[in-house]
């Protein structure tokens, strides 16, 4: 049996973490393989997995999944078959001087961040030779023209079945989301919100409250609710509380389990994601969607937005396409989003939600057409094995 080691450094929050724990998931439901998950923050990692244990360094999860808690005392190990350094984390030097001296040296593959820039199709797949052991490190790249995005082969079954089990012939979902005691408003637009601290909240959240129509958001607890409750002076709200100002009601939601948040992108007729794992999924929920991108050093994560935004909105027609690239960079420059979200609320009133959905579920489409990262990743590891 073919033994992975795949290694994980916590940046970006969550989403380092959860891209990781859904690839060493499907890895072990698809593949005759042995893999172990060497992550430095298992708190983080327990809140999207929560079969996790904070208790133990090292955990088997199943017969063919470990988790390991990579720390300072990480002592030598026999390196796996394939070694897979997720977001150049850097390996540590003993574990390096051990997959030298295997007989074997591993396939060493550096899995990068996503990136829709044109630069990523030629370093996908490149070798990059140890400067001082003899190894090989090749770079593989997700993407919508390389590496492709990860996904279970059965997303979009469970989607479908979802949808039939929570939306009735009204066409309102479940109250699954909220307190008993808040009552749903059956005409509002429900905007899910998961992004970073940004100076531009405080004015989209005025907008939101002044709206001509009803708005809910569901922020699940973190960053942008504890941004939230300061702006509008309330103590933090607790899990499924909600707090109504104008013609919005800003509804806390827990922490959950990512299959729980990918049932929650569903539900929404808009929603704000943040990093790369909750981006990717909202992509593939087909729902209409704003991405806060991880900022980066002299504005770099810019490009990479843009990058995105050529081939997202390619199809949009003119004035959507507009819109929506205006409140993504209103949104990512912490810019007052007040002027921008009216004329696309303007839109959305008119015909954008038509508009936008027709095209977030053609996006979704055409990203279920390609082959998934894992099945990629696993094919092009085997190819160097040979």
């Amino acid at each position: 049996m073919q033994h992975w080691d795949i290694f994980c450094k916590v940046i970006d929050n969550y989403g380092d973490a959860g891209v990781c724990w859904r690839l060493v998931s499907q890895l072990a439901q698809r593949y005759p393989l042995k893999i172990r998950l060497w992550i430095d923050d298992l708190a983080c990692l327990a809140k999207l997995a929560p079969e996790v244990s904070l208790e133990h360094a090292m955990q088997a999860l199943s017969p063919h999944l470990e988790v390991h808690h990579w720390d300072a005392s990480f002592t030598p190990t026999y390196p796996g078959d394939i070694v897979i350094e997720a977001f150049a984390c850097d390996l540590p030097p003993c574990y390096l001087l051990a997959m030298a001296h295997r007989k074997i040296a591993p396939v060493w593959i550096n899995l990068e961040y996503l990136s829709a820039e044109d630069w990523v199709n030629h370093c996908h797949g490149l070798a990059s030779p140890h400067p001082e052991l003899p190894l090989t490190k090749y770079f593989f790249f997700p993407g919508y023209t390389t590496g492709g995005l990860l996904r279970e082969t059965d997303l979009r079954e469970r989607q479908q079945n979802w949808y039939q089990q929570h939306t009735s012939l009204n066409n309102t979902s479940s109250s699954n989301w909220f307190s008993p005691t808040t009552p749903i408003v059956s005409d509002a637009i429900k905007i899910s919100l998961f992004s970073y601290d940004n100076p531009a909240l405080p004015s989209l959240l005025t907008a939101w409250s002044k709206s001509p129509a009803p708005i809910h958001c569901l922020i699940p607890t973190g960053q942008a609710l504890d941004q939230a409750c300061f702006f509008f002076g309330i103590a933090p709200l607790s899990p499924k509380h909600t707090h109504h100002h104008g013609t919005l009601y800003l509804t806390a939601l827990p922490f959950v389990a990512q299959t729980h948040y990918d049932a929650l992108l569903w539900d929404c007729d808009l929603n704000f994601v943040r990093g790369e794992d909750s981006f990717v999924r909202a992509q593939l929920a087909g729902q209409p969607m704003v991405w806060h991108i991880y900022p980066q050093q002299e504005k770099a994560h810019l490009n990479k937005l843009t990058a995105f935004l050529q081939h997202y909105t390619q199809a949009m027609p003119p004035a959507l396409q507009q819109a929506v690239k205006q409140l993504h960079f209103c949104w990512n420059q912490g810019q007052d989003c007040t002027e921008i979200w009216a004329i696309y609320w303007d839109l959305w009133q008119k015909s954008m939600p038509l508009a936008l959905r027709q095209h977030a579920h053609q996006w979704a489409n055409q990203l279920y057409a390609q082959t998934d990262l894992t099945s990629q990743l696993y094919n092009f590891a085997q190819e160097k094995c040979t």
